[in-house]
């Protein structure tokens, strides 16, 4: 199964948008980034859980791939919030961003 980035990015904005109404929290500009930075910080905890670099010590390989997992796609998610937030289109924006960024092609093969 294939999703589009543009897909992702619609979900994850609606998504967001329920949490925050959920929460009674209020949305704006710096509180993406601070959401942003603040996954981006889970992202390398559980990394460094997960290599055995804390004081809890190494978490077991399966469990610790999942941690990483989940925290990536908590910070996934927020890049694509603030994107949205930005007024970036993932496939007008973001994807020729990328390919030019990382000297590569993203658009399928015919």
């Amino acid at each position: 199964m294939s999703v589009s980035l543009k897909a992702v990015q619609e979900a994850v904005y609606a998504a967001s948008h329920r949490y925050t109404e959920t929460y009674g929290i209020q949305r704006s500009g710096d509180w993406v980034a601070l959401k942003l930075c603040e996954e981006a910080g889970e992202v390398v905890q559980s990394y460094i859980k997960a290599t055995g670099r804390s004081r809890h010590g190494q978490i077991g390989t399966d469990q610790g791939r999942q941690a990483i997992a989940d925290e990536l796609a908590d910070l996934i998610g927020m890049v694509v919030i603030l994107a949205t937030e930005a007024g970036l289109d993932a496939d007008r924006d973001l994807i020729p961003a990328i390919e030019k960024k990382w000297h590569t092609s993203l658009r399928p093969t015919e």
